[in-house]
């Protein structure tokens, strides 16, 4: 079976690119000849990516993807039209690239929705999901519920929930030489963040709840991997200044390890104890809680997103109300005073993996999706 995916344009380190090149490379697995199509802006970059990834053989195309109706558009759409004449089925994976599709083929198509926002109910969108695309992929239940409010029936909504490399990240890769490496103890207590450098990822509710942690405190350390997340706005001071100020005055800073935008986070989260996501909202997968739960590492969380569905608070993860530092501070405190129990989060968190969400699993269910397409 011949699948041509569809990337618009989208940062290359955007949750919805990782997702599609992992669905990409286990569909290699069942027989799926894959193409993909980006924007032209992206093509240098996406190649790198797919050949880091083994991938450098699958066919890659660019377009322009240009905003609104002009003679590029024409251009693009024509061009679409040629590349999707060799396919079986065109997988869309944002909107623009979904519109284009639906304008210039008539194959049939499929279109994942990578996040939890809400469609707009005008009466384009209910042409477009309830009588042009022949399944749509969600995250989540949640993340579909809104569709059938558009007319899509039932049975063309799907869920292949976020997905992670069960390989790469495990429980039984060895922390030791990354403490080793950052001088930090073997018996210290250690806490991961792993997340861009945004407010809204909570970081400071972290740093706060650090602080707060009850006596008598254990000998911790946190460890904050991740790049900035755009450039502040004009006049904005960058983020990791103000956060490394807050962990000065709250006495903590000693304790607290900037790492940076890192490719190492699989070792980094096997030096950890336990991976917190504080985000105050999201509107994906969150694909660190799942690196976290396929590492075999307790998780604290904010109850956003979709890790309510995911996993269940007390078996699976510790989940919290978000903005709340306090809350987070006594989830903290509970898996360093119960190490048994921090233990025994992990392990049902990696059999939540190992049952829902490793990517060879998931590309059969696609694999499922296009051929019910296809019938």
């Amino acid at each position: 079976m011949r699948v041509l995916h569809t990337l618009a344009r989208v940062a290359v380190t955007a949750s919805e690119v990782s997702e599609t090149l992992s669905l990409i490379a286990a569909g290699r697995s069942l027989g799926i000849e894959p193409s993909l199509v980006v924007a032209r802006d992206d093509v240098d970059v996406m190649g790198a990516r797919l050949s880091a990834l083994g991938l450098a053989d699958v066919p890659l195309a660019a377009v322009d993807f240009p905003r609104g109706v002009s003679h590029r558009s024409l251009s693009d759409a024509w061009r679409l039209h040629r590349l999707a004449a060799g396919a079986d089925i065109v997988h869309c994976h944002l909107a623009h690239d979904h519109w284009l599709a639906a304008l210039s083929t008539r194959k049939p198509l499929v279109r994942s929705r990578h996040t939890l926002a809400r469609p707009a109910g005008h009466l384009a969108n209910r042409w477009l999901f309830a009588r042009r695309t022949a399944a749509l992929l969600g995250v989540s239940h949640r993340s579909l519920l809104p569709y059938g409010v558009l007319g899509v029936p039932h049975e063309r909504l799907v869920v292949i929930p976020g997905g992670v490399d069960g390989q790469r990240f495990h429980p039984n890769r060895d922390g030791r030489p990354v403490r080793n490496i950052l001088h930090i103890p073997q018996d210290a207590y250690v806490i991961g963040m792993v997340a861009k450098l945004r407010a809204v990822k909570g970081h400071e509710d972290l740093l706060t709840a650090l602080a707060m942690l009850e006596p008598p405190a254990p000998d911790w350390r946190l460890l904050v991997v991740g790049g900035a997340g755009g450039r502040p706005a004009g006049g904005a001071r960058p983020l990791l200044e103000t956060l490394k100020e807050k962990a000065a005055a709250l006495g903590i800073a000693e304790r607290v390890l900037w790492l940076g935008y890192r490719e190492d986070v699989a070792e980094l989260m096997a030096a950890c104890d336990v991976g917190v996501i504080a985000s105050h909202r999201s509107h994906g997968a969150t694909r660190v809680g799942l690196e976290w739960a396929a590492a075999g590492r307790a998780i604290v969380a904010t109850q956003v997103g979709v890790l309510d569905e995911y996993f269940s608070d007390g078996r699976d993860a510790l989940l919290v109300p978000a903005r709340s530092p306090a809350a987070l501070a006594s989830a903290i405190t509970r898996l360093a005073r119960e190490p048994g129990f921090r233990r025994t989060l992990g392990r049902h968190a990696r059999a939540v993996v190992e049952a829902n969400h490793l990517w060879p699993d998931l590309a059969r269910r696609a694999l499922e999706v296009y051929q019910r397409a296809l019938a």
